[in-house]
């Protein structure tokens, strides 16, 4: 597969997690973040917190390497006993995000012979004050995973989604630095990236282009969909009597771009890790290494 495209590539962004724990197993999403500065490189996986909440036993899965390209349809599953203790999450309840340094998986599959190819999201894809200024109200927003815990099954790649904003980018939803988006979320959703890409007719300040270079911006992780809640009892209308049941509404909350870079701040800082000189030093082992590394497929 030539990854061209900005949207090609970001589809190796993404990780497949399936977690156990005491009530049964549960599937979600994750992806890669740069924790380091500059040109430096610390992959982090970033997910929710309700992810991977109780976990006893985690699995994540990558994509393999086939020299400079993806080997799709032969992925990476790495599996690791007390999966919870690799993570640190958000300093504030409030917020619905998680993470983990990536390198002692990536170190683990190498050294059982399997090289993994990603693409990492980096604080770089993250918008700058002066750009929120010119995002609109209403954007069209691009989230990548695995709802329900579907994926192309022979390719082993992720499934791609599109919305827009229902609230703007700029403000904080009910005062928590997130905002609403209006698309097709469902379980197993939550850990998606959700990126701006605009590509064609592009706003640059109060200018605008066509046919420039794409603008790609990394947004923030859908967390969770809205609920109508139903109380399942039946009721009687004009076409006779009807079941109502809980249901979707198409609205997910998704967590924004600094709360991603706050959480890996205290990754870093409950790891001892100076964030402003990561490149200079190997990430901390895992506490409870991979038990072991297989074949995905």
């Amino acid at each position: 597969m030539l990854l061209d495209t900005p949207m090609k590539e970001l589809l190796f962004t993404t990780v497949y997690i399936r977690v156990e724990t005491a009530e049964g197993g549960a599937t979600g999403t994750g992806f890669i973040y740069n924790a380091a500065r500059g040109d430096a490189s610390t992959p982090v996986l970033i997910t929710n917190k309700h992810v991977i909440a109780g976990a006893t036993k985690g699995t994540i899965r990558l994509m393999s390497r086939r020299g400079d390209e993806p080997d799709l349809g032969n992925p990476i599953e790495v599996e690791y006993d007390d999966f919870l203790v690799l993570w640190e999450g958000h300093p504030s309840n409030d917020v619905d995000v998680a993470a983990m340094f990536l390198g002692p998986t990536i170190n683990r599959a190498v050294a059982a012979g399997r090289q993994p190819f990603f693409k990492m999201a980096a604080p770089g894809l993250c918008p700058s004050d002066e750009d929120l200024r010119y995002l609109d109200a209403v954007e069209t927003v691009t989230f990548i995973g695995y709802p329900n815990g579907l994926y192309d099954q022979v390719n082993h790649t992720p499934i791609v989604r599109q919305g827009t904003t229902a609230t703007p980018i700029e403000l904080n939803w009910n005062g928590t630095p997130a905002f609403l988006i209006d698309g097709s979320v469902f379980p197993g959703s939550s850990g998606s990236p959700v990126f701006l890409l605009q590509q064609g007719i592009v706003r640059t300040g109060t200018s605008v282009s066509i046919g420039g270079a794409p603008r790609l911006f990394l947004l923030g992780i859908v967390a969770a969909v809205m609920l109508q809640k139903d109380t399942g009892q039946i009721v009687v209308t004009a076409q006779g009597p009807q079941v109502r049941f809980n249901q979707m509404i198409d609205l997910g909350i998704v967590y924004k771009w600094t709360a991603i870079d706050e959480t890996v701040d205290a990754l870093c800082a409950v790891n001892g890790v100076d964030r402003g000189t990561l490149h200079e030093l190997q990430p901390p082992q895992a506490p409870h290494p991979p038990a072991d590394v297989t074949d995905g497929s």
